[in-house]
């Protein structure tokens, strides 16, 4: 529920900046969610749904590579 409710304000705060912007053009909403090897996938795949269920729509994953 912590996460729903900051994307929730997150989301509302990016939909008054593009309303502040050129009227018609509607931006992507872009999440990055970054995590190491010891994240569950279970873990993963509920934060992504919820992202999801959130209203945006595209994620991606940022995966860092030790040295």
């Amino acid at each position: 529920e912590p996460l729903a409710a900051r994307l929730q304000a997150v989301r509302a705060q990016m939909d008054e900046i593009a309303g502040q912007q050129a009227a018609g053009q509607r931006r992507p909403r872009i999440v990055t969610i970054q995590g190491d090897e010891d994240i569950e996938f279970a873990v993963l795949q509920k934060v992504m749904y919820t992202v999801n269920q959130g209203g945006f729509d595209d994620i991606a994953l940022a995966v860092l590579k030790k040295a």
